[in-house]
């Protein structure tokens, strides 16, 4: 009992405090820590020299206990954690660590810890927590004290059960970085004000990060994170203010800066609805989760649950559906996983529960190619992933009630060409798409858009917005396409609306939208509101800047990842590593503007082809409706990289990078890595690909020589930084 009161006693406790009386307070924060918990972090950080700058994944397993009032876990309850696990994995995607659920959701039935308090952690965590797993525990509400917390969690220590323990309050779920907020605690983070209001000002953190800068010892010891004075001041219209005594300067006079989006801060998510870690609070999360033990004994193993197969996509009404083949039997959900490459950086983007077989992403954009995956929610393993284009595409507006006599009746295009929708009346959802009807409009000159409104009452008086989509990129965020601003209520105005010069030449599209003025100034053109109308026409623009193809980028490769390259130039020369099969050989391309297609031969391609019978040089043809431009791609595959004859290792590169024993081999070689083995490829010496097996990042393979005739052939290895070849025979 000492040594765990000690513990618990000592031990880092970081509470995320929320004040009941507004959703959108500030938070306050309160905490224990003493410089010996400090040095078992630090300690292991400094280690971190030692490390390969890489990362290679690492999976934690999350064991979920849900306290209930009454016996049943609410499917929403479910799915609502779920999705908040899927936040955590997108934001820890970028460091290479993901999480997973340890077993079946744990359900613990007790109406008096379901209201928990802090002094009752002892009891719930009795008989409940898990060997080898974050405990995280899901309550109604946190309590200490009288005052509500959204969770808390546990600065890492060494090898403590407690500090293995989050605590998140179900209310707080929804909150896009609550847990993320809590797990950046778990893995060594402070807040961002730490220390700020010590007594000792020589103890806080300065704003400057030059000579004289002190960030390295004091605050969140990070430099990128700036020094936040945090409960001093506060923020007014997003923007830190010094408030009564605070004058809002540190002890060298230099102005405060806080980042107010940064996920350890305590500012209102408000006004930063993406909230962030840094660069530097990624790299101490990805320290402690290498090399303290506390977070390193982390050991329940994934399900071996059956990954879902036939994963297809398709684009429908401006978003992607997803559906899939359900083939496991002890899933406990779904995690959703999209990536704009098809062989890496994949993120969630969302959850679904056990047993379902769909899901709809709709924050897709016009123009990207997306790969998707699912990934059950207790593996470590995804399915198959499959990929779809997104063509240009508007979104659509939406109300949430159609009301007769709160609409947009009549508008009306002059320009080169004119069109009128007289008595449109109210279109079904309040969102006519009336994209066949168009004007056209010429470039540096001006049209007359005549709108004309329904309103009821005074009660339903309406504001009106219009943009023109100039550069045809599918949507309406440049800083020239909202044409109209109308904030003063309106029934019928005919406004003059000026082409701009550089507005690409085509056909385009203009909205109009109305919204009542009891929900508010500003008009949007995508966002939800209550009552109002939306319709969409098209302009058809002439005169203006001619859209010429360019090909900004080209892949090539079985993985769509050789010769990255900025196009210049119409002649391209393209270096394939040795050992690339150009027999069937996967091309991936971008072009700007996005509409320009491609085409090689009388074969339009949409983003991505495979060439089977391949010829050196590929033309490609990039075109718009106004021009088009001839690439001629020269491949060339590289030869076999010269050997040294005494050591054989490539002469660049350092022998002692990788180890092969025996060299001769018989039956099997051993190959040994400095960094992670991601694959081994083996050639003869004319440059055919023989065998390639994937090494599971492993710094040590054993490689079956059994299938391979006598002689002399090339290895290649493929680590997370390097490709190093050696020369291997086979006796």
């Amino acid at each position: 009992m000492k040594v765990f009161f000690y513990t618990f006693q000592t031990t880092f406790v970081a509470f995320w405090l929320f004040f009941a009386t507004t959703a959108h307070a500030q938070t306050m924060c309160g905490f224990q820590i003493n410089e010996s918990d400090k040095l078992v972090v630090e300690k292991s950080l400094h280690s971190r020299a030692r490390l390969s700058n890489e990362y290679t994944p690492l999976y934690f397993p999350i064991k979920v206990h849900v306290v209930t009032t009454t016996l049943g876990i609410a499917s929403s309850t479910k799915l609502n954690i779920l999705n908040g696990i899927a936040g955590l994995n997108k934001y820890f995607q970028s460091i290479h660590i993901q999480f997973y659920l340890c077993g079946d959701f744990n359900e613990i039935t007790n109406a008096s810890l379901a209201e928990f308090d802090r002094t009752k952690e002892e009891q719930l965590a009795a008989t409940s927590q898990v060997k080898g797993a974050i405990n995280m525990y899901f309550v109604n509400t946190i309590m200490k004290n009288g005052t509500m917390f959204g969770g808390y969690a546990y600065f890492p220590n060494v090898l403590s059960t407690v500090t293995s323990r989050v605590f998140i309050a179900n209310s707080f779920l929804t909150s896009n970085s609550i847990i993320a907020h809590e797990m950046g605690h778990f893995f060594g983070l402070y807040h961002t004000f730490e220390n700020s209001t010590n007594a000792n000002i020589a103890e806080r953190e300065l704003v400057t990060r030059g000579s004289a800068a002190n960030c390295t010892t004091k605050g969140d010891l990070l430099c990128d994170t700036p020094a936040d004075p945090y409960p001093q001041g506060t923020v007014l219209g997003c923007v830190f203010t010094a408030t009564g005594t605070f004058s809002g300067i540190d002890l060298n006079g230099d102005m405060y800066a806080p980042a107010i989006n940064n996920i350890m801060s305590y500012y209102s998510a408000d006004c930063s609805p993406t909230q962030v870690f840094t660069s530097g609070q990624y790299d101490r999360m990805r320290s402690v989760a290498e090399t303290n033990p506390d977070r390193t004994n982390l050991t329940c193993n994934p399900a071996l649950s059956a990954i879902p197969t036939n994963v297809e996509a398709s684009f429908i009404g401006n978003k992607v559906e997803l559906n899939w083949t359900d083939n496991a039997s002890q899933e406990l959900g779904y995690f959703i996983e999209r990536s704009e490459h098809p062989s890496k950086d994949f993120y969630s983007i969302g959850a679904v529960n056990e047993n379902a077989t769909t899901y709809t992403d709709s924050d897709v954009e016009a123009f990207k190619t997306y790969y998707y995956r699912i990934r059950p929610a207790n593996s470590n393993l995804s399915s198959a992933n499959t990929k779809i284009f997104i063509p240009i595409s508007y979104c659509t507006p939406t109300y949430s009630n159609s009301i007769v006599g709160l609409n947009i009746n009549a508008v009306t295009v002059s320009g080169v060409t004119k069109f009128e929708n007289i008595n449109s009346g109210n279109s079904a959802l309040s969102y006519g798409n009336f994209a066949a009807t168009a004007a056209t409009v010429a470039a540096g000159n001006t049209f007359l858009l005549r709108i004309s409104l329904t309103t009821a009452s005074l009660t339903y008086q309406q504001y009106i917005s219009a943009w023109v989509d100039w550069n045809q990129d599918g949507n309406f965020s440049d800083s020239n396409e909202k044409v109209i601003f109308e904030n003063s209520t309106i029934t019928s105005k005919t406004f003059t609306v000026t082409v701009p010069s550089g507005a690409f030449n085509g056909t385009t599209r203009l909205r109009i939208r109305s919204k009542n003025v009891n929900e508010g100034e500003g008009v949007l053109p995508c966002s939800s509101y209550i009552y109002g109308e939306a319709e969409d026409y098209s302009l058809v623009i002439v005169g203006g800047k001619k859209q010429i193809p360019l090909m900004t980028s080209l892949y090539l490769g079985t993985n769509n990842n050789y010769n990255a390259t900025t196009i210049s130039g119409s002649n391209i020369s393209l270096l394939l590593p040795f050992g690339t099969d150009v027999t069937s050989l996967l091309s991936s391309f971008t072009v700007s503007p996005p509409i320009a297609k491609i085409k090689i031969g009388s074969t339009e391609l949409i983003n991505e082809t495979t060439f089977t019978n391949y010829q050196n040089p590929v033309v490609y043809e990039v075109y718009t409706g106004d021009t088009s431009v001839f690439y001629t791609v020269n491949v060339k595959v590289t030869s076999a990289p010269v050997v040294n004859t005494v050591t054989g290792v490539v002469d660049e590169l350092e022998g002692n990078e990788l180890q092969l024993y025996p060299n001769p081999a018989e039956k099997s070689v051993s190959i040994s890595s400095r960094s992670p083995i991601e694959m081994i490829s083996v050639y003869n010496l004319s440059g055919k690909l023989l065998t390639e097996v994937f090494a599971d990042h492993k710094f040590t393979f054993d490689l079956n020589l059994e299938d391979l005739i006598k002689g002399m052939y090339m290895l290649k290895t493929t680590t997370n930084n390097k490709i190093i070849y050696k020369k291997l025979i086979k006796e």
